[in-house]
């Protein structure tokens, strides 16, 4: 009786839920268990159902978002953003080419490049035009552009991709302003987020096509060649680098957070922390260009691709060596949402890294101290940078540094590192100084 209850809730309030409890009953039942064991499935599952009724899931992005900014989104920004937590192996799927889970989750290492070379949030682009930071000019002329345009959505804009024909249009590229010359540094990263939209079967893979490209190729040589170098490609059921490629399902419709590193002709990609692909001859240089392509498989009836906070960085001085010739560590790692002290889930890398040096070292103090850009005005940047500070300094103190060990202060916009009048000299400015101290 308490299983059909328990499926009959379920089922009505929580697919999600419904998928979950309601295979490994099936599965137990399959394998012969006995009826205290499917018992106890059914009490289990029951709990949840209850549970779930007092405490229901978070509600995806779904509906159409406009151009004028209609949406039906969730009731909450921190809602939309909780997929940017660092997960554990939930939703990963079965790896391939020789890639074992064990590697593939492994610690999550990714530290942001400290000089912003490239930013992008799309703020200074009008709703329903297209990216005035991009250009669909590149290495791939010839194909046929989609149309891209920026969107407002969750208090931000974002550059969305559409499907304008079901039969032919099935992706769009399009490439940053960026006079790179030469070749990009030998590190660089590359972030930004994305919504993974929800699909329909394996055939339409929507996914967010990463194009570095080598220097005299085309686009096509580099997205569809066997080797597949100079392209990473993270999506809805999937993602690959070079010769690495890893499937899972997170076509769940929220916010998740991209990251790239680049060294040399090495590549690693990273959604939500967990490492999703490694190949360390990935890249052929040199890299000239840089794009995005937002993909699907097919061109059925789709939900969008959207991107936001788009920023492309090099890599600078090992923390212990700035500490040693600067006696100061800037962290441009550590993020937070526009106007808020709450560290985001991304930062977690450099603060264990700065954790890690005061473990070394144990007569290591630092003055944190956090900065912002110029915009907002100074009575809102000071106490929003003493504020950052503070909750730096507390979460080393919440993972096992003395608090005597550390001091917290914020300079707010009173200590500019470059000018406020460009997005990549704002990122450059918005940043936590570990000053050392004795």
């Amino acid at each position: 009786m308490k299983i059909a209850i328990s499926v009959l809730i379920v089922a009505m309030i929580s697919p999600q839920a419904h998928a979950g409890w309601l295979d490994g009953a099936l599965l137990d039942a399959g394998a012969g268990l006995g009826g205290r064991a499917i018992g106890d499935v059914a009490d289990k599952a029951y709990e949840n159902a209850r549970e779930a009724i007092a405490r229901p899931d978070k509600p995806r992005m779904e509906g159409r978002i406009e151009a004028e900014g209609r949406s039906s989104p969730p009731s909450s920004s921190d809602e939309v953003r909780g997929a940017r937590r660092i997960p554990g192996s939930v939703g990963i799927g079965v790896a391939k080419k020789g890639i074992r889970p064990e590697d593939v989750l492994s610690k999550y290492d990714f530290v942001p490049g400290d000089r912003v070379i490239f930013q992008d949030d799309f703020s200074d682009t009008d709703v329903g035009e297209f990216p005035r930071r991009w250009t669909l000019r590149g290495p791939d002329d010839s194909s046929s552009k989609a149309p891209v345009e920026v969107v407002q959505f969750d208090g931000r804009r974002w550059a969305r991709y559409r499907p304008s024909n079901e039969d032919k249009d099935v992706s769009s590229s399009f490439y940053i302003r960026l006079n790179i010359g030469k070749n990009m540094p030998e590190k660089f990263t590359v972030e930004f987020d994305a919504m993974l939209p929800p699909y329909d079967g394996w055939l339409q893979h929507p996914e967010y096509r990463v194009l570095l490209i080598n220097h005299g190729s085309t686009f096509r040589d580099y997205t569809y060649r066997t080797t597949k170098t100079n392209v990473v490609r993270i999506g809805s059921c999937g993602a690959s680098a070079g010769s690495t490629e890893l499937r899972f399902e997170r076509g769940d419709g929220q916010i998740h957070r991209v990251a790239i590193r680049v060294n040399g002709t090495s590549v690693k990609a990273y959604l939500d922390g967990e490492v999703v692909a490694n190949d360390p001859e990935g890249i052929v240089r040199p890299v000239t260009v840089i794009g995005m392509e937002l993909a699907y498989r097919t061109g059925a009836r789709v939900n969008p691709l959207m991107f936001t906070d788009f920023r492309v960085a090099s890599g600078g001085k090992e923390m212990k060596a700035a500490l040693e010739t600067d006696g100061r560590i800037v962290a441009r790692g550590i993020r937070f949402d526009s106007g808020s002290d709450v560290i985001l889930p991304s930062s977690e890398a450099t603060l264990s890294a700065v954790r890690a040096l005061l473990a070394e070292d144990s007569s290591l103090k630092f003055s944190v101290e956090g900065h912002t850009d110029s915009q907002g005005t100074p009575d809102v940047n000071q106490p929003l940078s003493e504020r950052r500070a503070k909750a730096v300094a507390g979460w080393l103190v919440d993972h096992g540094v003395a608090s005597g060990r550390l001091t917290s202060k914020g300079w707010g916009v009173s200590r500019p590192v470059a000018g406020n009048d460009t997005p990549e000299g704002r990122a450059e400015n918005r940043r936590v100084e570990f000053v050392k101290f004795r």
